[in-house]
């Protein structure tokens, strides 16, 4: 992203909060997958594999789909913000219709999201 707006006119000019976020997002999104990455080399090296506790999964994936979740909520604002941009009303409306036909809302994001913390909620993992 950095590439991208690099030179650019808007720079320092606009505030888009999911652009400015996006080092944030990221950052945070890269360290979660590193915490998951390690939980799960302990685990398989462990002598008990496959014993781990349902709190062991539910303290890695909580924070995991909160980060996977924030960066789809991220994109989705960049998303509509760029198709607002879009001066041309025609390729607008055509575009904002294959957007929203073949591309995950908020709310689809929110429910997944309450999925995960609803599936911590129960006793046993498989």
């Amino acid at each position: 992203m950095k590439v991208l707006l690099n030179r650019s006119k808007l720079v320092g000019k606009v505030e888009i909060d999911s652009v400015l976020n996006i080092a944030k997002v990221h950052g945070s999104l890269r360290e979660i997958v590193k915490l998951v990455h390690s939980k799960t080399r302990i685990e398989l090296n462990s002598k008990d594999l496959g014993s781990g506790s349902g709190s062991d999964v539910r303290t890695v994936m909580y924070p995991l789909a909160a980060a996977i979740n924030e960066l789809g909520e991220c994109s989705l604002s960049r998303v509509k913000a760029n198709l607002d941009s879009i001066g041309n009303e025609g390729l607008q409306s055509s575009l904002v219709g294959l957007f929203e036909g073949k591309c995950a809302s908020g709310e689809s994001l929110r429910n997944g999201f309450k999925l995960v913390l609803e599936l911590g909620f129960e006793k046993e993992f498989k």
